[in-house]
């Protein structure tokens, strides 16, 4: 069929149970020879959807939820999950999601500079994973579950300590970060400079663990020093934290 040049929409159709999004390019012929091809992906549109209430019963909203693979449960490593945030009234919908078995819940995995932390609970309601809903979906299912309720939040804490170097003097110019405790290379703060007198400060949580690393590069030396503390765990109790900064030995 020979088609006028102008500019045209493109829109592709794909078969029931399949996402419609991202299935429109528009397209512009110059001449009536002109051709063009556009080439198009589509996925599964699995969906699972919920509510989120808090302790008291309200919705709990601006919660992240997750969508973990059922078999991923308990393993380490840098588990894979989807994210979606709920809405004023505690709805969430995760869309696209391919085939497959998933379990779904509140703080699976740590986050970047999360506010707000509960403990780990998996749908309907639970932090022991063998009683978790697993939700099995083929090609383009959709699955609305029953509301989940959410433990109160982990207390949070003002965690302050100081950087320095061997001799007790402070390392403004250092740089300090938080890691997960469990899993030491994922990096769940991010990295601050100390004050000038070497002090910081990070929101943590009650009953995470977490690992203080700090690092410094001398440039008199041309070599990079550096101090760790931890793996600890948040509680009501603890104290400032030091950092010496040394040569790795």
């Amino acid at each position: 069929m020979k088609v006028p040049p102008g500019r045209y929409e493109v829109t592709a159709l794909p078969p029931t149970g399949f996402s419609t999004r991202y299935l429109r390019r528009t397209i512009e012929l110059r001449d009536a020879r002109a051709c063009f091809v556009a080439d198009f992906s589509v996925r599964f549109d699995g969906r699972i959807k919920g509510v989120v209430r808090q302790s008291s019963g309200e919705p709990a909203e601006r919660v992240a939820v997750e969508v973990m693979a059922a078999d991923a449960v308990g393993k380490a490593g840098n588990i894979q999950t989807l994210r979606a945030s709920t809405d004023a009234g505690g709805s969430f919908e995760f869309v696209e999601v391919p085939p497959g078995r998933y379990v779904v819940g509140v703080d699976l995995t740590p986050r970047m500079n999360a506010d707000v932390i509960f403990p780990t609970t998996f749908h309907p309601g639970t932090m022991d994973a063998t009683l978790a809903t697993v939700v099995q979906l083929d090609g383009g299912q959709q699955r609305e579950l029953e509301p989940m309720t959410l433990p109160p939040a982990r207390r949070s804490y003002r965690l302050t300590g100081r950087v320095v170097f061997e001799d007790g003097s402070p390392a403004p110019g250092a740089f300090i970060s938080l890691a997960d405790g469990g899993a030491t290379w994922r990096q769940v703060a991010a990295g601050i400079k100390p004050e000038s007198d070497g002090t910081f400060s990070f929101v943590v949580h009650e009953g995470r663990s977490y690992l203080a690393r700090a690092s410094y590069w001398d440039e008199a030396q041309r070599k990079q020093i550096g101090g760790a503390v931890g793996p600890f765990v948040v509680t009501g109790e603890m104290g400032p934290l030091k950092v010496v900064l040394s040569e790795a030995r």
